[in-house]
Parts: structure tokens; C-alpha cells; sequence
């Protein structure tokens, strides 16, 4: 406690000194307009690159600090060639900018573009500094007025994405595709391409609607959406919601179908069948009433033994021993004959009943059960222990984890399909391998499986792991969730723990927590905070930002 109390008096009496230079030196505290700050940021930025500058942590506080800022602000009103540098500089719309409205950045950029440019004529193709636009006439259904669909191609950043103008210009509710980045609503973050499949008034409400496919997302698996965008008046709605999106890992494709039926209004669909790890066939079924507005979803398992298999498993994981147990129990006879599977699913359907309260069935299930070959040693292994849950439940994960642990290439399987093959974790990449349970919980609960206490809440006579990391980014996230009072709380405590938060992460806290200040009112706190750190290193990227809040720099 006296250490603590030493501490926060020379927290004081720094901040204090600080106070009395501020004034002497005749800094005083402004927010920078948002055109002032995107000018400042791409020769801050580029500084921080050159001298390795803590690069990545630069660009992180950068795209934070404009949202907060700057996130109610009209940005089209500013000069293209100031927002297209700024994005140039920090990479706007990339997955390392968090929190960034990326439909509203690249709507602002096409907005202003266009106005300086004095565009139009959107009748042929034209170019806007970066962007590049293909327009299509389009019949809205509106009389006289003309419409026209953009296919915007960012070539600074590899983006793409649809835009429509009549009376103004707006952004379509669809993904903005391509590389680096993220995307609005669904979809994956990797390549991906949309297609427009139709235009046309398709509920008969005298407004058009919009049909797009996309599809050539990701690395390990091809993901695909289908966007129903319907004009409502002013407002283009997407209908599809959260719907009408697929992935299948690359490795099931040859099991996978997926179609889209746009034929008919009221039941617009996408069907995907396939075929999982668990040798089970699903339909995923979603439909679109576009004339009516229903919106549903449904799955179907065929009526398979692997099916039924598939579903005891998901009982077992969720806890649901009764069911669990009763679909083992129905599905061991199937099994007669197939040594491996059926010892496995005796083992199973014991824990079934040791976990449900049932020790004599559990008991009873493995006095019965034939112990041959790898999972035979499983059932051995539940013999040689009372039939008390937690137990069998301790030796079931450490099996598994066997198991698992001597398979020499998880990402490939030498061997054909039989029912001998079981690997835990590999149905996203080999749908032909029968997966085993997860040896993290082997379907009981992992903290009295393994005996592990949840980590105590950090304090001062606590030192906590991986202070940098862990830290870093509580105070990145308080700070996003307007948490400004516990952020500086949050700052104090951990300028005080045992141990040296190295060097780049104690210059990125003092910034947060001047940021902090100045957004609760306490302006001379903040300015004394910002005054430290540009005079401990008024040329460093964190020194001219500091400057930015600071008048007489």
C-alpha cells in the first residue's frame, strides 16, 4: 500500500510540473479540424514507417481517434485528394482499422469525387482520381427520372462495390469486395466478386429490385451470398438480412451443391446440400417471400444412422446426456460387426449414462462391450475407473488427446475412408474422416475435467501475464465503448504493477489517457498529458499528433 501511495505522489507531482510548463511555455489545448488532422496524418504516418516507430500502433490509434472524433461529420464536403490520401497513408477500410464505417468512408470518397470532378454525364465509362466507374442505365420505374448502377473499382486499394445514382448518390446494402479488408454485412473478408443477376419490379410495387450474387470469398473454403436489395421509396432495404450465405470448406465441395432460385417472388431461394464429417447429408434451406415479406430458414438431416450419430454428438457437447444416451443406445446395433465403431460408441454411450446420474447403466454398458483395437483401449481404460463421471470423464479427454496428438499431418488423410479413421478437427478440410470429440472437453465441462481455477482479477499486489497484449487492448476497447473513467482508472492501476510495460505500449497508454481526459472536459489534465509526451519526443509520430492538440507548438 506504501508503494502504491508513493506512486500516485509522483504521479501528482509530475503531472503538476507538467501543468506549470504548459502554461509557461503557452501551449494551449484546440481539437484540430478534420481537415487539419487528415492533412497532418499521411507525414506522421510515413514518419512512423521509415523509423519502425511502433508502425502498426500508430495506425491503430489514428483510426481511433477519427472515429471518435470525426464519426458525425459530412467527410464528402471535404477535398477528394485529402480523404484519398488519408486512405492511401493509413489504409481506411483495412481489417487492421477497427471500428471504421467503411460503407460511409468509400461513399464520402465517391460523393466528393464526383462533386469536384463535375460529373454529370454518367452515360459512359469515366475515372475519379482512384476510382474507376462503369455505369448501367437502369429503368427504376419511376417515370421520368434516370438511374444509373455504378461498378466502382478502387484501384488504390483493390476494393469494389456498387453505388447507385438518380436523385443522388448512394451506396448499395451490399459487401464491398476485394482485397485488403473487411466487408459491411456478410460475405468474407478475402477476394470475393458480385454479379448482377436481375433488375426488376419483381413484388409489382412499381419500384425495382435489385438481385446480386457474390460469391469467390475466402482462402479454405468458397463462400457465396445472394443480396436482395428492394427500393422503398427513397431507402434501399437489403431482404435477405442475414440469410442467403454459404461456405463450404474447400475439402467438402465434391459433396456440396448450392443454388440459388430467383424464379419465383415469393419463394426466392438458396439450397445447399452436403455432406458433413460425420458422413451425414444436410439441406439448409432459405426462403424469400418478396411479395408477402416472410423471411425463413431451415435445416434438414437425412434419416441415416451417421445422421442420428451426429446428432447423439451434438447432444453429448450441449450437455443433453438423456438424449445423448438414448440415440447411442438406438444406434449401437448398427454398428454390429464394425469392431472400431462400436466400441466407440459404447464409450460414448457410457459417459452418456455416467454424465445423466446412470452409473449402473454405464457400468453395465462396458462389462458388455467387446475391447478390441484402438478404441477397445478406450474401453479398458473407463473399466479401471469407478464409474464416477468426473473420472471417466478425466480419462476419456486424456485418450483423446492421444489420439489426436499422434496424427502426423492433421491437414491431410494417407488413409481411405472406413470407420477405423478417427480424427478430432479435420471435417473442415477432410469431409471423409470421422471426427472424434474434442479432447478439450470430451463432452464434460473442461474446468472440472482438468482441475484448472479461473485467472484472479489483476490488482496491484497481482502481477498478470502478458502485461503488454492484454492490456493494450482493455484500454483499446474502454476507450471505443466511451469507458473513459474506467480507462484512466484502468491506466493509473497498470502504471502501478510490478514489472516494466516496454516502452512502445507506455507511450500508446499516455496517449489514450490524454485522449481520455480531453473527451470527459478535463482540458488541462489533457493538455499537460500531451505537452509530456511531445516534449519527450517532439519529432516521433506520437510528438506530432501531440502537437495537433496542442496551439504554439
Amino acid at each position: 500500500m506504501t508503494r502504491k501511495l508513493l506512486w500516485l505522489t509522483l504521479c501528482w507531482l509530475t503531472l503538476f510540473g507538467a501543468l506549470l510548463n504548459a502554461q509557461d511555455d503557452g501551449y494551449r489545448l484546440r481539437e484540430p479540424s478534420a481537415e487539419d488532422y487528415l492533412m497532418a496524418i499521411p507525414v506522421i504516418v510515413e514518419w512512423a514507417y521509415t523509423q519502425s516507430d511502433s508502425y502498426d500502433l500508430i495506425r491503430l490509434m489514428i483510426s481511433q481517434e477519427f472515429n471518435l472524433r470525426y464519426a458525425g461529420i459530412r467527410l464528402s464536403e471535404l477535398p477528394f485528394t485529402l480523404l484519398r490520401n488519408f486512405q492511401t497513408s493509413l489504409a481506411i477500410g483495412a481489417d487492421s482499422l477497427l471500428f471504421t464505417d467503411e460503407a460511409a468512408w468509400f461513399l464520402a470518397l465517391l460523393e466528393s469525387g464526383v462533386r469536384e470532378a463535375g460529373i454529370t454525364d454518367f452515360t459512359s465509362e469515366f475515372t475519379v482520381g482512384n476510382f474507376e466507374l462503369i455505369p448501367t442505365p437502369i429503368d427504376l420505374n419511376t417515370g421520368a427520372r434516370e438511374a444509373y448502377l455504378l461498378q466502382v473499382n478502387d484501384r488504390s486499394s483493390y476494393r469494389e462495390f456498387y453505388a447507385l445514382v438518380d436523385q443522388a448518390v448512394r451506396l448499395l446494402p451490399t459487401p464491398i469486395v476485394g482485397l485488403p479488408g473487411n466487408v459491411t454485412t456478410r460475405g468474407d473478408p478475402n477476394f470475393g466478386q458480385l454479379t448482377i443477376l436481375q433488375i426488376a419490379d419483381l413484388d409489382g410495387d412499381g419500384e425495382s429490385e435489385f438481385i446480386f450474387e457474390g460469391g469467390g470469398y475466402g482462402y479454405w473454403e468458397s463462400c457465396g451470398d445472394l443480396y436482395v436489395i428492394d427500393m422503398q421509396g427513397d431507402a434501399l432495404v437489403d431482404r435477405t438480412g442475414e440469410f442467403f450465405h454459404y461456405c463450404v470448406p474447400s475439402a467438402q465441395m465434391d459433396t456440396a451443391a448450392v443454388e440459388f432460385d430467383i424464379t419465383h417472388p415469393e419463394s426466392i431461394q438458396m439450397i445447399e446440400r452436403r455432406v458433413d464429417g460425420w458422413n451425414c447429408q444436410r439441406t439448409h434451406t432459405d426462403t424469400l417471400n418478396l411479395v408477402e415479406g416472410g423471411l425463413s430458414t431451415s435445416t434438414v438431416y437425412d434419416d441415416t444412422t451417421w445422421c442420428d450419430l451426429r446428432g447423439a454428438s451434438e447432444a453429448f457437447v450441449q450437455a443433453d446426456y438423456g438424449v445423448a444416451s438414448e440415440i447411442y443406445a438406438s444406434v449401437l446395433p448398427e454398428f454390429d460387426g464394425q469392431i472400431q465403431m462400436e466400441a466407440y460408441v459404447s464409450a460414448r454411450l457410457a459417459l452418456s449414462y455416467a454424465l445423466n446420474n446412470r452409473l449402473d447403466r454405464a457400468q453395465a454398458t462396458l462389462d458388455s462391450a467387446i475391447p478390441v483395437g484402438q478404441m477397445g483401449e478406450l474401453l479398458l481404460r473407463l473399466r479401471n475407473v469407478s464409474t464416477q463421471s468426473d473420472e471417466m470423464c478425466r480419462v476419456a479427454r486424456q485418450f483423446f488427446s492421444e489420439v489426436n496428438g499422434t496424427q502426423a499431418n492433421v491437414y491431410s488423410n494417407p488413409y481411405a475412408w472406413t470407420p477405423q479413421n478417427f480424427h478430432f478437427g479435420r471435417e473442415p478440410l477432410d469431409p471423409r474422416s470421422f471426427p472424434l470429440p474434442d479432447p478439450a472437453q470430451a463432452g464434460c465441462d473442461f474446468l472440472q475435467v482438468t482441475g484448472i481455477e479461473a485467472t484472479p482479477v489483476p490488482t496491484l499486489d497481482v502481477a498478470i501475464p502478458d502485461v503488454n497484449s492484454l492490456v493494450l487492448w482493455d484500454a483499446y476497447f474502454s476507450l471505443m465503448r466511451g469507458e473513459y473513467q474506467d480507462l484512466l482508472t484502468q491506466i493509473d492501476t497498470i502504471r502501478a504493477l510490478p514489472g516494466e510495460v516496454s516502452a512502445p505500449y507506455t507511450r500508446q497508454l499516455s496517449y489514450w489517457r490524454a485522449l481520455a481526459l480531453e473527451l470527459t472536459g478535463r482540458s488541462v489534465e489533457a493538455l499537460a498529458e500531451y505537452v509530456a509526451i511531445y516534449a519527450a519526443a517532439p519529432e516521433s509520430a506520437r510528438g506530432m499528433l501531440a502537437a495537433l492538440h496542442m496551439e504554439g507548438a
